[in-house]
């Protein structure tokens, strides 16, 4: 296997802890017991919408359009792909598995395989409403628009998580790719079985003991008292919310109106059934509710 891996995730969705914990398990000079620190461990891994990749490619400084955007896309994914001759290149997006201008935003030819984080909705509501500083019913809106869209600043480019439901339907139907599709809930219940699936889909050797070490060097607690000793990379500059907040299954609820969830299912629709978070009956599963934590 060469090429991207992608780790694909809606935003809020647990990201973040598979690429800590993929950093952890590989640092082959980590000894058991000493998890690597915060803004070491989440170098591993790039994201896919640095302005200055783009600019390094060939992109006009001063023309951030789609249509500028998706004449170099392709060019820095293939780029990417090779920096790792010998094997793969993980890479975080946030982006649907959809063309924008004409170009996909996930090329097929760099492409080796794709893992697919998927949480419930009505808690990614809450958490991408702390997270952005988004009024709660302003992120059901988001995540309910499939056009939804994260313009380009002096950082970004335009990123495109687009609906909740057309985001999982894009990385799961996507032609030729097959994902592994990982569920947050499992992740937090079922952390030996689920991250073991992770390994088996990357080929990679699975050493018990060290992968018991990595979900213990990624829990919510370590990960929450290193953002808190010493900031953390990707959350707020400010400091004043914490990006490793809270991550309980279930946090949705006493947050979300009645009104709020009805939207929500509306607009998510069958994959929420195809998901195991709605039976054939409409009714929410035991996978949205509970109060188990990990890190998100």
């Amino acid at each position: 296997m060469s090429g991207i891996v992608w780790l694909a995730s809606y935003p809020k969705s647990g990201n973040t802890w598979l690429r800590l914990f993929l950093a952890n398990y590989f640092a082959a000079n980590r000894p058991l017991g000493r998890p690597l620190e915060l803004n070491q461990a989440i170098s591993f891994g790039i994201g896919d919408s640095g302005v200055d990749r783009y600019r390094r490619a060939g992109m006009d400084q001063d023309d951030q359009s789609q249509q500028s955007m998706a004449q170099v896309r392709p060019l820095v994914h293939r780029q990417v792909a090779q920096q790792n001759a010998q094997g793969v290149t993980f890479v975080k997006t946030h982006n649907a598995c959809i063309h924008v201008a004409g170009v996909p935003l996930i090329t097929p030819d760099a492409t080796a395989g794709a893992i697919l984080v998927v949480r419930n909705p009505f808690d990614v509501a809450v958490s991408f409403g702390h997270h952005t500083g988004m009024p709660i019913e302003r992120a059901v809106q988001a995540l309910a628009t499939d056009t939804y869209y994260v313009p380009a600043d002096e950082t970004y480019v335009d990123q495109f998580p687009t609906s909740w439901q057309r985001f999982q339907a894009s990385w799961i139907d996507a032609a030729g790719l097959s994902p592994l599709v990982l569920r947050y809930e499992d992740m937090v219940r079922s952390p030996m079985a689920t991250f073991a699936q992770v390994l088996t889909f990357l080929n990679a050797r699975i050493d018990e003991a060290r992968l018991a070490d990595s979900i213990q060097a990624t829990d919510f607690d370590t990960l929450a008292g290193q953002e808190k000793a010493h900031g953390f990379a990707e959350g707020d500059p400010h400091g004043k919310v914490p990006f490793f907040r809270e991550g309980r299954i279930g946090v949705w609820q006493g947050v979300l109106s009645a009104e709020q969830v009805e939207n929500l299912k509306q607009a998510c629709g069958k994959e929420l059934t195809r998901l195991g978070y709605v039976d054939e009956n409409g009714v929410l599963t035991s996978l949205t509710k509970g109060s188990e934590s990990a890190s998100t």
